[in-house]
């Protein structure tokens, strides 16, 4: 039965190609032939050596069986299946109207025979069925579930397919895991910070404007002086004595959760690179004296700005941040930007390659618990919990909520130990371990997590085989610490920041008629929609207020980052707040969707006017 009916094979490729290109053409060019053999009840099975994918009597009742437990009419929810033979478990999961099936399969021939014997057209235009080949990239990823990856997930592994390459399928199953677990860290840190991002930047535009851009450090070192990019991980303590004997060797980056420390112990970096948008973040740098340059994210918390020692000479960064923009054309030549790697090590690091260290050495990156510890001895966070302390919250127990704040991962030891780490960290391991290295890198960490393709050193041995010029050193110290001309011109930001300013009181009516009218559909159709006419004129009025909207893409870019959690609610179904009546009524649901974005961007619009106007008041008549 080793026939195939290459009509029906090519009119499902034919519709996954206008969706799909790169995957139909590998399904088409897949050349293995496999044996297709009829089962008791006629349906057909695929054999491969001796492995049956499917039950030799009935394939339709297995994959039923399979399928009992799992829910598939309460609400929408996607089904991720891991290998599905011919698709017979597919099948069945689409003939519920709430289910969308993603299917991945490391072999495309395994699809050809599938695509040969049944007809998944339909639901591969709809939607319904996303079919998923390798190289499983991260992107591939956030594209095949684009707009299902709210719904719950159920996994579903094939137990023929991993019979026949149990190791190849059970990789589907990590990939994935993996996937979800970094999604749910970028999304809670989107929907956490949105409003925090935009409030610190623009309550930090009058001191930015005095900043000087990164790129002046750009190209500094010459290949000739090493970087020490130093974190604050727990086992950076040890490394204090090393780091202090060796200090005029080198140019010493401190993210600001280390600077503290440092600064304890008699060390001075000679740059600090600051990125949380916390206002904790600013008591990292409370009471420095020191002579170090600092780096800004234009979202840090706006606290640290102000801090009254930090003169003109300090540095920023551009951003991702759609605001950026006014500063970026204030300033002729651009601001110059770093990688970002989602923490403010990553970051540093970027600057230290960009800066062309020699080499790039690496401290206090634990990227785990080393000690069972959460954080270096000494940082604030620590000294926080001397005030905090009492007999119910225990600086132990603070500690361990830290720790277990994410469940549990497992990784090697500089020394060969397992050391406890999370999802959180691994990523950022990963950004390390996978960074291209175009000079030597090199990790001084006493402990915590090996980094793969990074070489663990020490400083003596570093500086015995690489001599420093120490010259060098210091005259790009030097460099670093000279005073600069003014590189940001204000009149030109102030220009833009009124201009934008005027528009959004502007887009502030649009977007509060459209509130209006949303609510007004909302309600006709939660009645019955009995009165058609009223809804049909309703919904003229919103078009035309949908197209004013969307034509103000430079304003709605600045507002987008605001309102992250609604965005998300509406194109993911994140943390949605539709009643299960919204959810059976497609029509009322759409009306919620177009209410909750319009309240959405008339409060993110009042909130970006506000900080707008007390950011102006201090722009123009002090500084001007």
């Amino acid at each position: 039965m080793n026939e195939v009916n290459s009509e029906l094979l090519e009119k499902n490729l034919e519709i996954l190609r206008s969706l799909a290109p790169e995957a139909a053409e590998r399904i088409e060019s897949s050349e293995q032939e496999l044996e297709l053999l009829e089962t008791n009840t006629g349906l057909p099975t695929l054999k491969i050596g001796t492995v049956y994918l499917h039950s030799t009597r009935d394939p339709w009742t297995e994959s039923v069986r399979q399928l009992a437990e799992l829910n598939k009419g309460d609400e929408e929810r996607a089904f991720l299946f891991f290998g599905a033979g011919l698709g017979y478990s597919i099948r069945h999961a689409l003939e519920f109207d709430k289910i969308i099936c993603v299917w991945m399969e490391p072999f495309p021939e395994i699809i050809r025979y599938a695509f040969s014997i049944y007809d998944f057209s339909e639901f591969i235009k709809s939607g319904r069925l996303r079919v998923f080949l390798p190289p499983y990239e991260e992107n591939a990823f956030y594209e095949g579930f684009k707009g299902i990856s709210g719904l719950p997930v159920s996994f579903i592994p094939h137990r023929g397919s991993l019979q026949w390459k149990t190791e190849e399928y059970q990789e589907l199953r990590f990939l994935a895991e993996t996937f979800f677990h970094k999604k749910d860290v970028n999304t809670a840190t989107l929907t956490r910070f949105e409003k925090v991002w935009t409030g610190n930047f623009l309550r930090n535009l009058p001191e930015l404007a005095d900043l000087q851009p990164i790129r002046e450090l750009f190209g500094i070192c010459r290949s000739k002086v090493d970087v020490v990019v130093c974190g604050a991980g727990p086992s950076l303590y040890l490394s204090l004595p090393e780091l202090k004997e060796y200090r005029e060797n080198f140019l010493l980056i401190a993210v600001d959760t280390a600077l503290l420390i440092l600064q304890k112990m008699g060390i001075d970096p000679d740059l600090v690179f600051s990125v949380d948008p916390q206002p904790l973040n600013s008591k990292y740098l409370e009471g420095y004296t020191g002579k170090a340059r600092f780096v800004f994210d234009p979202t840090t918390s706006y606290h640290s700005l102000r801090m009254p020692y930090m003169e003109r000479d300090q540095f920023i960064t551009s951003s991702p941040f759609p605001w950026i923009k006014l500063v970026e054309e204030a300033t002729p030549e651009g601001l110059g930007s770093v990688d970002f790697g989602g923490s403010v090590s990553t970051n540093a690091t970027s600057l230290a390659e960009k800066m062309d260290a020699r080499s790039i050495l690496l401290l206090g990156q634990d990227l785990s618990f080393p000690g069972t510890q959460a954080h270096c001895k000494g940082a604030i966070l620590e000294e926080r919990l001397n005030f905090q302390e009492s007999r119910k919250f225990r600086r132990e127990h603070h500690n361990y909520k830290q720790m277990t704040a994410l469940p549990a991962k497992w990784v090697e030891s500089v020394n060969g130990k397992k050391l406890r780490t999370n999802e959180k960290l691994l990523i950022f391991k990963k950004w390390f371990e996978e960074r291209q290295k175009d000079r030597p890198w090199r990790n001084l960490g006493k402990d915590g997590a090996r980094l793969e393709g990074i070489i663990a050193t020490n400083f003596a041995n570093w500086f015995q085989e690489n001599p420093t010029d120490l010259s060098a050193v210091e005259e790009v110290r030097l460099k670093i610490r000279s005073p600069k001309e003014p590189a940001i011109d204000r009149k030109n930001m102030l220009g833009s920041l009124l201009k934008v300013h005027k528009e959004l009181k502007e887009f502030k009516i649009q977007v509060g008629k459209g509130e209006a009218l949303s609510k007004k559909i909302y309600d006709l159709i939660q009645k019955g929609e009995k009165d058609k006419d009223s809804i049909r004129v309703a919904l003229r009025e919103i078009s035309s207020i949908d197209d004013a909207i969307s034509s103000k893409k430079g304003l709605t870019e600045f507002l987008g980052i605001s309102l992250q959690r609604v965005i998300l609610a509406i194109t993911e179904g994140y943390d949605t707040e539709l009643t299960l009546e919204e959810k059976k009524n497609e029509r009322l649901s759409i009306a919620k969707k177009s209410l909750l974005l319009y309240s959405g961007l008339k409060t993110a619009t009042e909130m970006n006017i506000r900080l707008l106007n007390k950011s102006l008041f201090r722009f123009a008549p002090n500084r001007e």
